[in-house]
């Protein structure tokens, strides 16, 4: 496969990115995966092994952490994704400006044990300066102790109620593997060896109650955002998916929806419908 640089891409194909949050929210790591799942890379690079695409610098490697804003191109479904795999720590906070400066949207991830820092609110303001859209990720729900519900329940709080659940982990913890997307009505489980690997299914049954009240929210939630779509919830009580994805997409654009997604970063859960 050609690599997503030597491609040509009309500019509606091309969206810049940028990877934003508190150090170790698993910023490299999500890099990793999209290159790997993409057929960028043939291997999923790590951390502690210093092998990652975007951590390239020695002091990087023997830090285990990022000091400068990386750039890496990945071809998904024939856009070409340039992604800003920016530091996480304070003192390299320009780096993160500077990215955002040429970025199309964020990816603020926030870690499912500790969910909102102080990092993560000083590059938040950072996406409202530049008037960027967000895409608030859920990571490391495969740790000892991941509680999505808190995670959210901070961001809310510090970000506001546009902060919106798109999907929800059905397994939080050390046997996370799957979730549920309320925007699809899906559910999605994946293999847990980082080959990315998923299978799509319906919602269990004792799972339908809270993925229907959080369809619904969801639902409300893009029709408010919009004159004409609100007329037609009103009077069809609903909207058809066409109708969701293109006005979930719009209030996305104009900062009117921080939708939540779910992922697991180092084990490749998640990437496959972010990406998407």
């Amino acid at each position: 496969m050609a690599h997503a640089s030597q491609k040509e891409y009309p500019a509606e194909k091309i969206r810049n990115i940028s990877l934003i949050g508190h150090g170790g929210s698993g910023k490299t790591s999500l890099t990793e995966a999209a290159l790997f799942i993409s057929g960028t890379t043939t291997r999923f690079g790590r951390l502690d092994e210093g092998s990652t695409v975007s951590d390239y610098h020695p002091d990087e490697i023997e830090r285990k952490i990022s000091i400068n804003t990386s750039l890496v191109h990945i071809d998904w479904q024939g856009n070409k994704l340039n992604v800003l795999d920016t530091p996480g720590y304070s003192d390299f906070t320009g780096e993160v400006l500077s990215g955002l400066r040429v970025s199309d949207a964020a990816i603020v991830l926030l870690k499912a044990v500790e969910g909102t820092e102080v990092g993560t609110e000083i590059v938040w303001d950072y996406t409202k300066r530049n008037e960027l859209p967000a895409i608030v990720v859920v990571n490391k729900l495969d740790n000892e102790n991941a509680s999505f519900d808190k995670a959210v329940a901070s961001a809310r709080e510090r970000f506001g109620h546009d902060v919106t659940i798109v999907q929800f982990p059905v397994n939080e913890g050390f046997a996370f593997d799957s979730f549920v997307d309320v925007l699809r009505m899906k559910m999605y489980k994946y293999q847990r060896d980082g080959s990315g690997k998923f299978v799509e299914s319906e919602i269990p049954a004792e799972m339908n109650e809270k993925s229907g009240a959080l369809h619904e929210e969801l639902i409300e939630k893009i029709a408010e955002t919009d004159e004409p779509l609100m007329n037609k919830f009103f009077e069809e009580g609903t909207l058809h998916e066409q109708e969701l994805t293109l006005g979930f997409r719009k209030a996305l654009q104009e900062r009117k929806i921080f939708p939540v997604f779910c992922t697991a970063a180092s084990l490749n859960i998640g990437l496959h419908q972010l990406l998407d």
